[in-house]
């Protein structure tokens, strides 16, 4: 590692093999020369060094540029920096007295880009930064230990303001859309209009995200005075308008846009008025555009009225896919796995220091089965009638039963999960409602876990949702509904152990 901060490898004789100068990434330093065609690429973020949205390029041409890109592509967008010399053998030099220049091969200065007027290189380390927004800096830190600054002063700045040179047809700029830019004389920043938050609060170049209901196109005339504007002096989109009127008033352009749902923003100035659509690109604000900004917003409640909307949108996706389940064939497995695991789940939770010591016959009135009589019953587990990831269910017949036959569920249990089987059966079997199979007795033997349930003569859920023909639409969705009032019930309210839903099949 050279003192100039050059990172080499030698070989034999001192021979250079590879050179960090020849690789650079976002940073010069002095001594280091950039032969045409170079390159440099801006990171994301202050923290994030992944490739960013800009980049420095000494082009074969000779003309040195600052260009944003098709991010996420490394393609060049829009130019908003050059020198406009054009001309071979170029050179991008930062040398030792700590001027960066553009230099040809007979030693023409073409072009300074950043003087050293006051800090010499002798007393302060020196670098040159495309930085993060797009700035091309030059930087400089004293080299005497004992000083209390702690950080990199620039004292150069390419180009002059960021935010007003960048500016695409098409892209966001130099911040996201529906943001805009403010350069305080040194760094940039990005922020949010009024109505409107980051999308990132950590990433303020994803842009803004509208935080109320947009007007409907349907009733523009009745939803005019659900809106106003939120004045923004020295504020432009300069890229978002899609009409122009001239010789109007300020309150002629705010009607015009009361009236148009595809306006959310006007320009005004001296009589002209620009309305803009979304998203609003290339915004900025300094005093020096003389213009004004006026943002269309709801007058109350915008934000509270679009969560509702979202809570709306979210039951209503709810119910498609509660019906879209009722279409398949492992939904009736799944509802029993669920209802199985919520009920079990929510009653050792609401009570995490209870009786360990479960006796599960004197608290459900659940009968207790021998594995042997069981076995017995179902034929040695012979006639199948369904199974699963976790079990498999058999007809069985036991003569001191209501009904005599029953489903017999044999459970794949793992070792030391008894705790586990005595809460889930003591739960269940607490749990009465018409339109639930009714838990009769259980088996827990050694390894042998067994639960006992009366037997659906009438066939499954699954066969009346499979039947010839099928039901309806709106019976499904009902069925849907009634068993989402079971689950909610189930995982809230499992103290009561009673389930009041109305399924119908």
């Amino acid at each position: 590692m050279l003192d100039s901060g050059n990172f080499v490898f030698l070989g034999q004789d001192s021979q250079n093999l590879w050179q960090s100068f020849e690789q650079p990434i976002d940073t010069i330093l002095l001594g280091q020369v950039l032969n045409q065609p170079a390159e440099l690429v801006a990171r994301y973020l202050p923290t994030n060094y992944s490739r960013g949205r800009f980049q420095l390029n000494l082009q074969y041409d000779g003309n040195l540029v600052l260009s944003t890109t098709f991010f996420p592509t490394d393609l060049v967008n829009s130019v908003y920096w050059s020198t406009q010399a054009f001309g071979t053998g170029f050179s991008l030099i930062f040398n030792l007295p700590g001027y960066i220049i553009l230099r040809a091969h007979n030693g023409t200065i073409i072009s300074t880009i950043s003087s050293n007027t006051l800090y010499s290189t002798q007393d302060f380390y020196q670098r040159a930064i495309l930085d993060y927004d797009g700035g091309f800096r030059h930087y400089n830190y004293p080299k005497n230990s004992g000083s209390r600054t702690r950080s990199w002063p620039t004292f150069s700045v390419t180009p002059s303001n960021i935010c007003l040179h960048v500016g695409e047809q098409m892209g966001s700029g130099a911040c996201g859309f529906n943001s805009y830019c403010i350069f305080d004389g040194t760094n940039k920043s990005c922020q949010c209009p009024n109505g409107y938050s980051f999308i990132d609060p950590s990433d303020g170049v994803k842009g803004c995200k509208q935080d109320y209901v947009s007007q409907s196109c349907d009733q523009t005339s009745k939803e005019i005075d659900l809106f106003d504007f939120h004045e923004m002096p020295n504020m432009d989109w300069p890229f978002s308008d899609y009409e122009h009127f001239q010789s109007v008033s300020e309150d002629w352009c705010k009607q015009e846009c009361l009236a148009d749902c595809f306006c959310f923003a006007i320009i005004y100035k001296d009589g002209e008025c620009w309305k803009k659509r979304q998203p609003l690109s290339n915004g900025r604000m300094d005093p020096s555009l003389g213009v004004k900004a006026l943002i269309k917003t709801r007058k109350d409640n915008a934000t509270l009225i679009l969560k509702d909307i979202n809570r709306d949108n979210d039951r209503s996706k709810l119910i498609i896919i509660g019906s879209t389940l009722l279409s398949s064939s492992v939904f009736f497995n799944l509802v029993l796995l669920v209802v199985a695991c919520l009920v079990a789940y929510q009653c050792r939770r609401s009570n995490p220091k209870g009786d360990q010591s479960v006796q599960l016959t004197s608290t459900t009135n659940l009968r207790s089965f021998t594995y042997e009589e069981l076995s017995k019953g179902t034929k040695g587990f012979t006639e199948e009638l369904g199974h699963g990831a976790f079990s498999i269910v058999y007809k069985g017949f036991l003569p001191d039963t209501p009904g005599n036959l029953i489903a017999m569920r044999k459970l794949n249990m793992v070792k030391g999960s008894e705790k586990d089987f005595e809460v889930e059966v003591s739960a269940i079997g607490r749990t009465h409602h018409r339109n639930l199979v009714q838990l009769l007795g259980f088996c827990n033997e050694g390894e042998d876990r067994l639960l006992v349930y009366e037997f659906m003569s009438r066939g499954t859920l699954a066969k009346f949702l499979f039947k010839d023909p099928r039901p309806s639409w709106h019976q499904r969705v009902d069925i849907a509904i009634g068993i989402a009032k079971g689950l909610l019930y189930l995982h809230e309210e499992c103290s009561t152990q009673i389930i009041d839903c109305d399924i119908k099949p």
